[in-house]
C-alpha cells in the first residue's frame, strides 16, 4: 500500500513562545460517506510534529543519486538544499558523512554556505558532493 505524505507549515498559526499551543488533526469523511469503493478513512500511519530552525534542510531537501556504478566502484552524488526563513542573510554548514555496509564511517565532507536571505525559497542548493567508493568496503 502506498503511503501518502503530507506536510504543513503551521508556524504562522502558533502562539508566541511561552504561550500554550494545541494542535488537533481531524479527518473529514463526509465527502466519501456513501462510497461503495472506499468504506473507511482515518489516520493509520505515524504522525510527527517536526521542529526546525528558520535555517534548515526542508522535507525532501536531500537528493542522492549513483550516476556511475560498476562491479568495483560506485559514485555517489549528494545535493542538499537549504531553506532560509530568516528575514536576512545566514551562514551555515552542512556535514555529509559516508558509512560502509558495516556502519563504519569511511568519509566526511563539511560544506560551508552563505544564504543571502531570499526568504521562503526552498531551492537554494548548498552544493554537490560527489564521492567514489570501492564496493564491498
Amino acid at each position: 500500500m502506498d503511503t501518502l505524505h503530507s506536510f504543513y507549515d503551521i508556524s504562522d498559526y502558533l502562539n508566541p513562545k511561552g504561550q500554550e499551543n494545541r494542535i488537533s488533526v481531524r479527518i473529514d469523511h463526509s465527502r466519501y460517506a456513501d462510497s461503495r469503493w472506499y468504506t473507511g478513512s482515518g489516520i493509520y500511519r505515524e504522525t510527527q510534529l517536526i521542529f526546525t530552525d528558520k535555517l534548515h534542510i526542508p522535507v525532501w531537501g536531500t537528493f542522492v543519486t549513483t550516476p556511475v556504478v560498476s562491479s568495483e566502484r560506485a559514485t555517489v552524488n549528494i545535493e542538499v538544499r537549504v531553506k532560509n526563513d530568516y528575514s536576512g542573510p545566514r551562514a551555515g554548514e552542512v556535514r555529509t558523512s559516508y558509512f560502509d555496509s558495516k556502519n563504519k564511517k569511511v568519509g566526511e565532507k563539511l560544506t560551508s554556505f552563505f544564504d543571502r536571505g531570499r526568504k521562503g525559497n526552498e531551492n537554494q542548493p548548498v552544493g554537490r558532493n560527489i564521492k567514489s567508493f570501492p564496493l564491498g568496503c
